[in-house]
């Protein structure tokens, strides 16, 4: 006598019984199965904000330990410059432009107030966090507040030439082979490469498109006439320097100096912790 093997039907649930002798056999019930589930906990995902803001700190954390062991050597006094809070800055400002359209604005705001930067914020401003003796000098803080545009039309200048590269040749012809000359911390004589930059009709145009103020959060530009008064006090108070007048074809200026670092020319400003300076700052106006 053969069996014929238990067979599942195509149609769910109906279950064929085998054949003796053509004859059916006691209906067998069907067995059902079940797989145990996978007894290992996964830890709880973490909620994303979480995970965002652990990553900051570790880019925020990892910028301060590359400042410890790289620390910028400059002919400047060494409490001129808050290296380790810039860092922290540069990073929270270039992180806060990378989620620009992907985190919630709510969330920016609150990384933003946390680290104390605006969401404006271009990445490489220099003044005032680059400089924090002249935030906390309550005088100068006083004076400067009453001209919203001067940190921003100083930062948009810095940047300008702070990366020379290539320009450095074209600097060089400009001024002349002049030079930026002082004596530096210890008491040396030093002469260096003026960070230059030609102030023209252009120069105008990318200042009226590219410096402005937050209000409110909203961006205000600065008008072309108002940045003409702004640069003349500046170059009147001996803020920025003046190399050269050619009337309708432009001037050239400086705002700083470059000094080399382990073969890289590094822009350093003008601006010095020194009682004279400090009277200059506290005294501006246009």
């Amino acid at each position: 006598m053969t069996e014929t093997p238990l067979k599942k039907d195509p149609k769910e649930g109906v279950v064929r019984t085998p054949m003796i002798g053509g004859k059916l056999k006691t209906p067998v019930e069907p067995v059902t199965v079940t797989i145990p589930a996978e007894t290992e906990e996964k830890p709880a995902a973490k909620p994303l904000e979480e995970e965002i803001i652990e990553l900051l700190d570790k880019r925020i954390r990892a910028a301060l330990l590359l400042t410890m062991t790289e620390e910028e050597e400059t002919d400047e006094d060494s409490d001129d410059t808050d290296y380790k809070g810039y860092a922290r800055i540069e990073i929270v400002t270039d992180f806060l432009k990378e989620a620009q359209g992907l985190l919630d604005d709510g969330f920016r705001k609150k990384i933003a107030k946390k680290h104390k930067v605006s969401l404006f914020r271009r990445p490489g401003d220099k003044f005032p966090d680059g400089k924090p003796w002249m935030k906390v000098d309550d005088a100068i803080a006083r004076n400067l507040s009453k001209y919203s545009f001067f940190y921003p039309l100083l930062n948009f200048i810095f940047n300008e030439t702070r990366y020379p590269k290539e320009a450095i040749d074209k600097i060089e012809k400009l001024t002349g082979g002049r030079r930026y000359e002082y004596t530096d911390k210890k008491g040396l004589k030093q002469s260096r490469i003026y960070a230059a930059f030609i102030v023209n009709q252009e120069f105008y145009d990318k200042v009226q498109e590219n410096v402005f103020v937050e209000e409110a959060g909203i961006k205000k530009f600065m008008p072309k006439a108002t940045a003409k008064k702004y640069l003349s006090a500046m170059i009147k108070a001996g803020l920025i320097v003046q190399l050269w007048n050619k009337g309708k074809f432009g001037r050239l200026c400086a705002d700083g100096y470059y000094t080399d670092y382990e073969g890289k020319l590094r822009k350093q400003t003008i601006f010095k912790k020194s009682p004279d300076f400090k009277n200059v700052l506290k005294t501006f106006k246009y």
